[in-house]
This record gives C-alpha cells, structure tokens and sequence, in this order.
C-alpha cells in the first residue's frame, strides 16, 4: 500500500548562496520543500537546537567553521538527522575517515546535480529506516513495561492471595477475557488495589 510521502525539514549551511540555490531546486519531489538555508556553522547549531530537521546539508568550508567538526557535533546531539557534507575532491580521503564513524555521509565537490540528488535520496531512504526502526523501538518497550506490570500483578496475587504462578497467570487472563480488556488493565487494577 503506497502512502503519503514524508515531508522532510532540511537545513543547508552554505556560504555559498548559489550552491544553497543549487540544492533547493536539485530536490526532488514536494517532500524536499521545506528548506532552510544558513551560511555559518553557528546559525546552523542555533536553528538545529529550535528546530527539527531531518537532513542537513554541509557545504564546506563555512563563514565561521571548516563544517567537519560542526556535522560531527549536530551528528551527536542530534542522532536521528542525516547529515551530507560536502567536500573539495583533494580533501575528500581525510574527512571521510573523520566523518564515517558518525554516520555522515561526505561527498567529493565538485559534483553533479545527480550525485546531489542520490545522496539525498539515499538520506530520505535511510531517515525512513531510522524512524520505522524508532516506532519499533517505542513499541516494544511499552510491550516490555506491560509485562513488568502483568508480571509484578502476577506475583502479588502469588503472594497476597497464595495463588500458584500458573493459577495466577491464568486468573488475569480470564478476568481481562471476560471484561473484554486487556490483560495490563487488569494487572494495574491489581497493583491498586494492593
């Protein structure tokens, strides 16, 4: 089943206003249309703390930084951004092996529109992973503490009413069976009352 693309919040850092230019209109789709630009590693690390951003985009060197040490900054504050650093092609080699354990992706310059372009496809395809990977994550902690709770309930009831741990077990389902609930509902009932 196909959805509704996702929007993605970039922000350009670019002293360059014609390469900021360059990207905006590489961007593929309605989904790469909300775009910031900034020219200084400072404004970059301002906006990144007021706002969210999926993907920034480095083109270095920057007004007030080089750009290597301000993406592997916002790469650690911010571990869900993709971030795309742009590098001259006789610097590429060095800054990769700065960058990489972060995972930040560096690209020689010059490039093209269509190296531009994949790189920021394969950002959008590796922030869709990471959210997808984060839902997952969210969901199967909240499983975990529901069965902390189902689990503690159980052993109240071991204790309090000297029930065995499988006759115990089997009371919570039924009661959540019977009142059509779930079986942490009756597991916090549990807890409350005692």
């Amino acid at each position: 089943m196909l959805t509704e693309k996702e929007r993605y919040r970039i922000l350009i850092v670019s002293r360059a206003e014609k390469m900021a230019d360059l990207f905006k209109e590489t961007f593929p789709g309605p989904q790469y249309k909300d775009v910031s630009c900034t020219a200084a590693a400072g404004d970059a690390k301002r906006l990144c703390v007021s706002h969210m951003y999926d993907i920034l985009i480095i083109n270095t060197p920057l007004a007030d930084d080089f750009g290597v040490r301000t993406a592997i900054d916002l790469s650690e504050q911010h571990h869900n951004m993709g971030i795309l650093l742009l590098v001259k092609n006789e610097m590429y080699e060095q800054v990769v092996c700065q960058v990489e354990d972060y995972g930040i992706i560096a690209l020689p310059k010059p490039t093209t529109k269509q190296n531009l372009y994949i790189a920021v496809k394969m950002l959008s395809a590796l922030q869709m992973k990471i959210k997808r990977m984060e839902k997952e994550s969210r969901r199967l902690k909240e499983k975990m503490q529901e069965l902390r709770t189902i689990d503690r309930a159980k052993w109240i009831l071991v204790d309090q009413r000297k029930m065995s741990e499988p006759d115990a077990h089997r009371y919570i389902e039924r009661k959540a069976m019977d009142r059509c609930v779930r079986k942490i509902e009756i597991a916090e009932e549990i807890l409350k009352e005692m």
